[in-house]
């Protein structure tokens, strides 16, 4: 299992841990707060390489048609989510970036709960990554209702007032 400090080398204490799901893992986590939606856009440079930008909703077409302008392909716009999420492996409180598939399984079980996913009466989620015929899988089980702990709020807490998911993802 990979964690990444933060997008650049030189991180500081009190920067964002982030949990990336590699192929294959199976990771544990535990939803605090509210979800943060932007959007990534890529596109693949003259000598081959991939460049991407994160953009809130509300650009991301100006942003695209700027990013394409010039480009012989055009961009490729990924809608994405971030969350805070205490690691049950470790712990921690970590950023965790997803897509759809595993945004619309926290969303289906919101609706049929009446809770948030991040409040008081969310809990543990099991996310497995799989990968079939090149394409990656994950599979998103609800475990159980698990209130926080007091230790497990107050370093959310500490987190935000180093940076905020909105700020993050802008």
């Amino acid at each position: 299992m990979e964690t990444r400090k933060t997008r650049c080398d030189d991180a500081q204490q009190g920067d964002p841990v982030f949990l990336k799901l590699n192929d294959a893992q199976e990771y544990t986590v535990r939803p605090v707060g509210t979800v943060v939606q932007f959007y990534r856009i890529s596109v693949h440079t003259t000598d081959g390489r991939k460049r991407s930008v994160i953009v809130q909703a509300d650009r991301k077409d100006e942003v695209a048609a700027m990013v394409s302008k010039g480009l012989t392909r055009q961009a490729e716009i990924e809608q994405r989510y971030a969350l805070t999420v205490i690691d049950r492996a470790d712990g921690k409180i970590k950023v965790m970036e997803i897509g759809t598939e595993v945004f619309e399984a926290f969303l289906l079980w919101a609706r049929a709960a009446d809770e948030h996913p991040g409040g008081k009466g969310g809990g543990n989620w099991r996310i497995r990554v799989e990968v079939r015929r090149g394409r990656r899988r994950f599979h998103v089980d609800f475990l159980k209702r698990v209130p926080f702990a007091d230790s497990e709020y107050e370093a959310f807490k500490e987190s935000r007032r180093n940076y905020t998911l909105a700020e993050l993802f802008k």
